[in-house]
């Protein structure tokens, strides 16, 4: 099904993907495949259009990586997208303490800050998380061993309890994941 959008809403939208594909050009995921990270953005900007996401999630969900992997800061995202992509940004960022959590940490501390969350950050959130727990299944980072998988696809799922019912085809993608994986339904 295509969407129709206005001028205006699509270039808004290629405007994201131009400065995504940019600031995250020859950027390669730790894995064996070095998958470029642009191919991750493109698969969640069109998990989220294909789960209704507005225009703005939409790009959001091409820039949800870009203030933790670039140089390029939230207040930038700001001025060239406006307050609405800014705020869903944000709600996708880890703020900066985040960082030196354990994995085991910062996946809960995640869903808390998404629970107060929109639900179009939920939903970039939730597409994020399925592509990602789809990586990590079938071509995991190089030096992540069997416990920091586990705990990567646990933390998964208690986001996906979170952004549960937004996008109910989308849980039931992740769901099969975590099944897949071992884990019992979010």
């Amino acid at each position: 099904m295509t969407k129709f959008r206005s001028h205006d809403e699509q270039a808004l939208i290629e405007r994201a993907e131009t400065l995504a594909r940019a600031a995250h050009a020859g950027m390669c995921r730790p894995n064996r495949a070095r998958q470029p990270c642009v191919e991750h953005l493109a698969e969640v900007a069109s998990l989220v259009d294909q789960g209704g996401g507005s225009v703005e999630a939409v790009a959001a969900a091409w820039l949800h990586d870009i203030v933790e992997d670039t140089e390029l800061t939230l207040a930038e995202i700001r001025q060239h997208f406006g307050e609405r992509i800014h705020v869903l940004v944000d709600g996708l960022t880890d703020p900066p303490d985040f960082a030196a959590m354990p994995l085991a940490e910062r996946k809960p501390a995640q869903a808390r800050r998404l629970s107060s969350r929109c639900s179009q950050t939920r939903l970039v959130k939730l597409a994020d998380q399925y592509s990602n727990v789809r990586s990590v299944l079938i071509d995991p980072p190089l030096d992540w061993d069997e416990i920091k998988r586990h705990q990567y696809i646990q933390g998964a799922g208690g986001i996906a309890r979170v952004c549960f019912g937004i996008a109910p085809w989308l849980d039931q993608k992740l769901h099969g994941l975590l099944a897949e994986a071992g884990f019992p339904h979010p």
